[in-house]
């Protein structure tokens, strides 16, 4: 994790958003709030491939399951 230097974990969305419309492009500062942007909108992205991930191993065990049983 990277360190907080501008305080943004603690803003909500629409503070973070308006803290950046007061800062220059090129800034230091305005790419740390993209970073931190980039961020919140991955968690949930990340929280869906895992769950995905998981119903397709269950789904290929089934399978795997159920081809063993029909051919016994």
């Amino acid at each position: 994790m990277a360190i907080d230097r501008h305080n943004l974990r603690g803003k909500t969305d629409s503070e973070l958003h308006e803290w950046l419309s007061g800062h220059d492009s090129d800034s230091v500062e305005y790419l740390a709030g993209i970073q931190e942007l980039m961020e919140r909108n991955d968690a949930p992205v990340n929280r869906r491939e895992w769950i995905v991930m998981g119903i397709a191993i269950v789904a290929t065990a089934v399978a795997i399951f159920a081809v063993i049983i029909m051919y016994e």
